[in-house]
């Protein structure tokens, strides 16, 4: 029972939330602003809980679809599998999203309280995506393309940062984009090897609709822009010059970009374009982060 839920939660995964919640921290505390270690805890919390939430009730969903029995799992793409083995456990995967939700909700409760009424547009923002991603969004090509993003840039990387100081800056906003670019294109790339699998369910994201070209350009328009959003603000004085070497890691995106031209709907077999793209996203605002705490 134990070993189900915790695969349906897809704990390596999980990284991805202290990084982008240690960026925001990281920024506040460039910008002198005393950070509040309970604070940090519970947005942390409320982060990994969303986190766990969108998973396990993405792993419901691709099982009680039928979704999950046509996948071709990669260590990247297509769910854990976990429901296959063990179906009777798919309630309490229900449950494990609902209760972790509940978690998530109530932290941001206190949030607003603690910070004001803005929260609310973070925290309903998050909420929605939690429950719509999987049901609805897949099915709309441009929401499908930047729900992950709002999640993790807008909502985690701006809103923690928000939530931890009480502000906005440029700083935050932008690399909130930042992350929000180089995540959409994790999910992007990873939707690859399930095109086939997904049409059957009625899912119609961008590399259905669209074709893995336009797609795979798409990747490309977003890596930039994803350089775009990080050289503003240093540009303007609002980060570091240090910090531009988060690009070498956002450089790697054209070596991502190469393999999802030549493979297409076969990148699947080529999982070294998926794990690389995936360091990317991690490693970018990771790096960003220790540089902000060593200036």
């Amino acid at each position: 029972m134990i070993s189900t839920l915790l695969k349906t939660m897809r704990l390596p995964f999980l990284l991805l939330t202290p990084v982008c919640i240690f960026l925001a921290a990281s920024l506040v505390s460039y910008e002198q602003i005393n950070v509040d270690f309970m604070v940090l805890f519970l947005a942390l919390v409320a982060a990994l809980f969303a986190h766990i939430s969108v998973n396990a009730f993405n792993e419901y969903l691709d099982f009680t679809s039928g979704l999950d029995a046509m996948t071709k799992r990669t260590p990247f793409s297509g769910g854990s599998g976990a429901l296959i083995e063990t179906p009777q456990m798919k309630n309490w995967v229900l449950f494990t999203s609902l209760l972790t939700l509940l978690v998530t909700i109530t932290i941001g409760l206190f949030f607003s309280y603690f910070r004001g009424p803005m929260i609310f547009v973070y925290g309903f923002l998050g909420v929605f995506l939690v429950l719509a991603y999987t049901r609805w969004l897949n099915r709309f090509p441009l929401a499908c393309l930047i729900a992950p993003g709002l999640g993790f840039g807008t909502v985690m990387v701006t809103g923690g940062h928000f939530a931890l100081s009480g502000t906005h800056t440029i700083a935050s906003i932008c690399l909130g984009l930042m992350v929000f670019f180089l995540v959409n294109n994790l999910l992007l790339l990873n939707q690859f090897p399930d095109i086939e699998a997904d049409k059957k369910v009625g899912r119609n994201h961008l590399a259905i609709r669209y074709g893995v070209e336009t797609a795979s350009n798409i990747y490309g328009f977003f890596a930039i822009f994803s350089i775009i959003s990080l050289l503003f603000p240093v540009l303007t004085g609002a980060l570091p010059q240090s910090v531009l070497l988060s690009l070498l890691p956002i450089s790697a995106s054209i070596y991502c970009l190469l393999g999802a031209k030549k493979y297409g709907k076969a990148l699947g077999q080529h999982t070294n374009y998926l794990a690389a793209n995936t360091a990317i996203t991690i490693s970018s605002p990771a790096l960003i982060s220790i540089l902000l705490a060593l200036s």
